[in-house]
């Protein structure tokens, strides 16, 4: 009796194992979304006028390049502004995409 319990053990184990023995396929899917390359361009600053130039200038002169220089700073500091609020967009959308996938 003992004998034939034992058999059906090993035949049990080997039967259920080969049940277990299924394919398991893994769809994994890796997906990078990057904000546009245009939004991760460098906004430069103008630098300070030349101080020894600056200096023996006359004053119509020097305001002329303060008021160069604060153009051209507000113009990168909009560009700036500009590319951040693109971001921000991006970002949302991208967080409504995943949302919708969940």
């Amino acid at each position: 009796m003992k004998n034939k319990l034992t058999y059906l053990f090993i035949l049990c184990v080997f039967g259920l194992t080969a049940c277990a023995s299924t394919d398991i396929v893994h769809d994994v899917r890796v997906e990078v979304i990057s904000p546009p390359d245009a939004l991760l361009t460098e906004v430069f600053s103008e630098p300070p006028p030349d101080i020894s130039r600056y200096v023996s200038l006359r004053w119509i002169d020097k305001e002329e390049i303060l008021v160069d220089l604060y153009r051209a700073q507000t113009t990168n500091l909009n560009t700036a502004n500009e590319q951040l609020k693109a971001i921000r967009e991006w970002k949302e959308k991208t967080i409504k995409l995943y949302e919708k996938r969940e």
